[in-house]
């Protein structure tokens, strides 16, 4: 009994040997120790601290003609000292190359080699020594190159480049006899965190160039939206010199008051088509010193005298303002020309014109006796672009155009209304 029981402890004796044995000539197990040791009990081979600050300034110090691929790439060779890179983009099985340091055109087997470690770093986010891939492909499980190829390749590592969880590109260093570096598991540590703040950089720049498209798409539709505002109006006038035509083509006033309104229409539209065909050409108010009763006067002689109810002109105190003749004579049509539309023919549209009891605005009130709105209509509706009540007749940004630029010049406009009962539109205008 007791020399079988001597007997099965030296069988366990013999097995747990043989078991940490096995462990210890394990090669991943012989990595791990290593690299254990390695952390706990040598020095770095970076100073982080320096390495990053010296990878921030370099993000920061683009040059104005420099592209952000070349700034990321040259933020990830000078992480390690290298001389030589490509920055490449992998799109629908293709390599374009973004950016390049001192490296030629990738070669036929490079560009073949690349697009198969493409495949495997759509799954793997692993950096490539290529020389480590030469010798001890075994690392590389489950990446299939051809190694015949692989011989022809001058670079020496292959960073892959993430937008997320999402396979976007990758970077390829080659650095010189003084200054190549074995990959080691600081090395990849290392590399892995300069790649990670290299993308965020790249990846935020590429979001902020597309806003910057989308608003300057978003401030060309805004532009074309007022620009068919105004042909509109435009139209409106063509079609009221049309319908009075044969009715007064006689009268010498009319066709006075006829080519005046089309030489008005004609500036008019020259000018939108200044703002259409020059992007950059100034979209600055032409500001001058402006009668208001003048300006009315003409908005109701030229353009609205013709449809009922006639709008009233009444004068009670004025002082000159300084601000854009034609835009105030916009906004001034459209509030009188919805006026009209929604007053009948009996009714009353009345502009009235004075200084505000402090001298510091002028004010324009256009009050109709038409059908008025509700509290909430002018809460949520009124001021808000591209919501109309005419249907396909109307684009819904007069009211919004009006406000905003009475804001801009430092005034208001103010409603009050009633269903049934009318309403009543007040322009506060700055005298100074």
């Amino acid at each position: 009994m007791l020399r079988l029981l001597h007997f099965i402890s030296t069988v366990q004796m013999v097995l747990s040997l043989a078991l940490l044995g096995a462990l210890f000539f394990s090669l991943s197990f012989r990595t791990k120790i290593k690299v254990f040791i390695t952390k706990h009990f040598f020095a770095n081979q970076f100073d982080y601290r320096h390495e990053w600050l010296k990878l921030t300034h370099c993000l920061n110090a683009r040059e104005l003609d420099e592209n952000v691929y070349t700034t990321a790439l040259r933020g990830l060779t000078q992480a390690v000292d290298y001389q030589v890179g490509c920055f490449i983009q992998v799109q629908n099985g293709e390599l374009k190359v973004l950016a390049n340091i001192d490296k030629p055109n990738l070669n036929e087997d490079e560009r073949a080699v690349l697009l198969e470690l493409s495949v495997f770093l759509k799954s793997k986010n692993w950096i490539i020594d290529i020389e480590e891939l030469r010798t001890q492909p075994f690392i590389y499980e489950e990446l299939k190159v051809n190694f015949s190829r692989l011989e022809a390749v001058s670079f020496q590592l292959v960073i892959p480049i993430y937008n997320g969880e999402k396979f976007w590109g990758m970077a390829v260093m080659q650095g010189s006899d003084n200054t190549s570096k074995k990959l080691n598991w600081e090395l990849r540590d290392y590399l892995t965190a300069v790649n990670a703040q290299v993308s965020n950089f790249l990846f935020h720049h590429q979001a902020a160039q597309e806003l910057a498209e989308n608003s300057q798409f978003a401030a060309f539709t805004r532009m074309s939206a007022f620009i068919v505002h105004d042909l509109k109006n435009v139209m409106a006038q063509i079609d009221l010199i049309l319908s009075n035509a044969k009715q007064h083509k006689n009268n010498p006033e009319f066709i006075e008051d006829t080519f005046e309104t089309l030489q008005h229409t004609k500036l008019r539209m020259d000018k939108m088509l200044i703002q259409l065909t020059e992007k950059n050409a100034s979209q600055d108010d032409v500001n001058s010193l402006v009668e208001l009763s003048e300006s009315v006067k003409q908005v109701v002689t030229q353009r609205c005298a013709s449809y009922l109810p006639v709008p009233k002109v009444i004068i009670i105190s004025e002082t000159p303002v300084v601000l854009d003749k034609d835009k105030l004579c916009n906004v001034i049509y459209h509030l009188v020309s919805n006026a009209q539309q929604a007053t009948s023919d009996d009714g009353k549209v009345d502009i009235c014109i004075e200084l505000s009891a402090n001298n510091k605005y002028m004010l324009i009130n256009i009050v109709d006796t038409g059908c008025g709105m509700s509290e909430n209509f002018m809460s949520t509706r009124l001021f808000k672009p591209f919501d109309t009540t005419k249907g396909n007749a109307g684009m819904g940004i007069g009211a919004f155009d009006a406000k905003a630029y009475l804001e801009k010049i430092g005034g208001q406009l103010r409603v009050q209304s009633e269903l049934s009962k009318g309403t009543n539109f007040t322009l506060r205008i700055p005298t100074n």
